[in-house]
């Protein structure tokens, strides 16, 4: 994870290769020639969840995605729990999509992992708690 993260490991023209050109930035340290630096914030959107209270839980309708979903790389599906789901129209803010990253803020690392799940095709759309 860690040469992914840091573009040692990447996919090239649909293969996964070893990046051999780096180039030095101050405050980051080495990284792959052809990337840029920028803050998150800049780069994507970050959404806090909404608190929807557990009386507004239905039997069925839009998926609420809890803490207890977010897994290590993916999404657990285990324990499913609904919200109406007029209320993807009411708070269209929370709705997670395919590509979509959710890290725990609860207790985010267990041991040495993260807490952070990629949302697939098959786990959107869900509203964010």
């Amino acid at each position: 994870m860690n040469d992914l993260l840091t573009g040692k490991i990447r996919i090239k023209d649909g293969k996964w290769a070893n990046e051999t050109e780096f180039k030095e930035v101050e405050g980051v340290g080495r990284i792959p020639k052809d990337w840029g630096v920028g803050t998150i914030k800049n780069l994507s959107r970050l959404v806090g969840g909404y608190a929807f209270s557990s009386e507004n839980s239905s039997e069925n309708g839009a998926r609420w995605l809890k803490i207890a979903n977010v897994g290590f790389n993916k999404v657990k599906w285990d324990a499913i729990s609904y919200l109406p789901i007029s209320f993807m129209d009411k708070f269209f803010d929370y709705i997670l999509r395919e590509n979509d990253i959710v890290i725990a803020m609860t207790r985010p690392l267990i041991g040495r992992n993260l807490k952070i799940s990629f949302l697939s095709l098959r786990d959107a759309p869900a509203m964010l708690n």
